[in-house]
């Protein structure tokens, strides 16, 4: 056995020194390994490096070496750096998930590095893992370093930043101001998580909020002062805004050249980048008040030496407060000042009672939509003329710029005049006597003796009972209504009758048989308003015309109705009357 050993290796030695090439040929190996650098966690949207590291330990070269790298799903190819020597497979920049593949003929001992740059989406989040492989037809003594697994952390990351404007500027104290915020996102990252901020300022109070889609907002009750605070509940893409107009009302009593300062603050957890994140606006402010008037006069009878009422009210339209506001009334020269109704705070200055002459109020401020009213009592001057023309004027001004000057003076105007003072004529057409069983027509006449209308009241304007000897057949009237009740043998008439001005009544009857020898006799009745105050107070009874006085009754009286005669009677009646002529002259 000790022999056969020896006879053994010394063959092996022979054939080690004599074919020294063909024995390491047999046994050639190469160790290579592959690790790829773990990168730091990156903000979605963003490039990032995979740096993979292939090396060899030898001894020999490693034939037909080959690195594959797969980028994980989601992930996007965007370009490589490959060492010398190596050949790659192209891949176009932006292919989402690709393979890359590397192959070299011989991998001489040592370290090689590949540089992959690759992206996430803006809207991804999470862990991404990938393994890189190396091979070779070399043997391997170490496989165990031949795969590298590589996880990358991608986190949302981005940069709110935050605007803010007011408009207008100036802005009239009492008027509203919108303050507009625009929040920006800046990238790379959507952003789905920030909260927006705008404290209102002093001066300033609630009034409405339109959120943008994706923003849930909360706001201080309408008219309060707070803090507005409005809350993602979307998302916000890369170079994507948001705006909100936030509506404040300014006090109206802010004095003019004040300074409203308004600060606004977006805050993210993903934002790390925190310089544009709050913005500040200033808006200047100003007055502009609109003080309005109004004068009207109650209902009266504007006769001389009458009272006469009149109820001002001055009104401030805003938007401001107005300043050192006075109301003037220059009493015209018919009219006495009687008193003065004011409101509280104001101040004023009044003629003595009976005298004529300029009344002032004022007051130091009249808040906006606020308003004053004062009631005047004057006297008609009992001298004042029937047809003078009253007008009275108040005017307000104010301190403050005005809006408009077209409401700063109202004007009451009446004409002194005469209450309604009707009377009634009443006559029959064709005088007396009138026929028995032939139709009487009654001509009433209402005239108003004053300057003012006499109006169509509740109630008859002019009543007339025929009596039972008439029987009633119809009733007009030039205006009005006139209306026969047959039945109760009665004529109404309603209506109005302008100062100076008159109506005329028809009335038609019958006269009846058997009535010969009698007077029938009646009188209407007439009522009208003798205070003006819209109701009829004063009755008078009608009045016969042919007659001198006053409220005299219309008779008439009732003769035979003698029947017609005929043509032929009638030429018979006038040769007899005419020989009764001639006989007379012959004696």
């Amino acid at each position: 056995m000790f022999r056969f050993c020896m006879v053994v290796a010394g063959v092996l030695f022979l054939v080690f020194i004599l074919f020294p090439n063909d024995l390491s040929a047999q046994v050639a190996s190469a160790s290579i390994q592959v690790t790829v650098a773990q990168p730091q966690p990156v903000p979605a949207g963003t490039n990032f490096d995979y740096v993979i590291e292939v090396s060899s330990e030898g001894p020999d070269d490693a034939a037909n070496a080959t690195m594959t790298f797969p980028l994980p799903s989601g992930v996007s190819f965007q370009s490589d750096v490959i060492p010398p020597g190596w050949s790659c497979n192209s891949i176009p920049p932006g292919t989402v998930a690709p393979t890359l593949t590397c192959t070299i003929a011989s991998l001489a001992p040592g370290t090689v590095f590949f540089t992959v740059t690759a992206s996430t989406p803006p809207n991804a989040s999470g862990t991404f893992s990938t393994t890189a492989t190396v091979t070779s037809t070399t043997a391997d003594p170490s496989d165990n370093d031949n795969t590298a697994t590589v996880d990358v952390i991608v986190t949302p990351q981005p940069d709110y930043s935050i605007a803010i404007a007011g408009s207008p500027n100036p802005v009239n104290a009492g008027a509203n101001l919108t303050w507009t915020m625009t929040v920006t996102n800046n990238g790379p990252s959507v952003g789905s998580t920030a909260t927006v901020d705008l404290p209102l300022p002093p001066g300033t109070t609630f009034v409405s909020l339109s959120p943008p889609s994706g923003w849930s907002c909360s706001t201080p009750p309408t008219g309060t002062n707070g803090t507005v605070t409005c809350t993602q509940t979307g998302t916000l893409n890369v170079s994507q805004t948001a705006t909100f107009p936030v509506v404040s009302k300014v006090d109206s009593a802010l004095p003019a050249g004040s300074t409203i300062s308004a600060t606004a603050t977006v805050t993210s957890p993903d934002d790390s980048f925190h310089i544009n994140d709050s913005a500040s606006a200033s808006v200047q402010s100003a007055v502009l008040a609109d003080p309005a008037i109004t004068k009207t006069l109650a209902p009266a009878v504007p006769q001389p030496g009458a009272t006469l009422q009149y109820t001002i009210v001055v009104t401030n339209n805003g938007p401001s407060d107005a300043a050192s506001v006075t109301m003037t009334d220059v009493l015209p020269a018919a009219l006495r000042f009687t008193s003065l109704s004011s409101p509280g705070g104001w101040s004023c200055s009044t003629p003595a009672p009976g005298a004529n002459g300029t009344i002032t109020c004022s007051i130091a401020s009249l808040a906006a939509a606020s308003n004053a009213t004062f009631t005047l009592t004057v006297l008609i001057d009992p001298g004042t003329p029937v047809g003078t023309a009253i007008n009275n004027t108040a005017t307000v001004t104010s301190a403050s710029p005005d809006s408009s000057s077209a409401n700063n003076s109202s004007t009451a105007s009446t004409v002194v005049a005469t209450p309604p003072n009707v009377t009634a004529s009443k006559s029959v057409n064709g005088g007396s006597p009138r026929p028995e069983g032939t139709v009487v027509t009654y001509t009433i006449v209402l005239t108003n003796s004053g300057t003012l209308t006499q109006p169509d009241n509740s109630g008859n304007e002019f009543t007339d009972v025929l009596p039972s000897s008439l029987t009633l057949i119809t009733a007009t009237a030039t205006s009005g209504t006139a209306v026969a009740t047959i039945g109760t043998n009665t004529v109404t008439w309603n209506g109005a009758i302008p100062g100076g001005g008159s109506v005329t009544i028809t009335i038609q009857a019958t006269i009846h048989n058997g009535t010969v020898g009698t007077t029938i006799t009646n009188s209407g009745t007439v009522s009208y308003d003798s205070d003006a105050n819209g109701t009829n107070d004063a009755t008078r009874q009608s009045d016969d015309p042919s007659l001198p006085g006053s409220s005299d009754p219309t008779s008439f009286l009732v003769v035979s109705n003698v029947p017609a005669l005929s043509t032929l009677m009638c030429g018979l009646l006038a040769a007899c009357l005419a020989a009764i002529a001639l006989s007379i002259m012959k004696k």
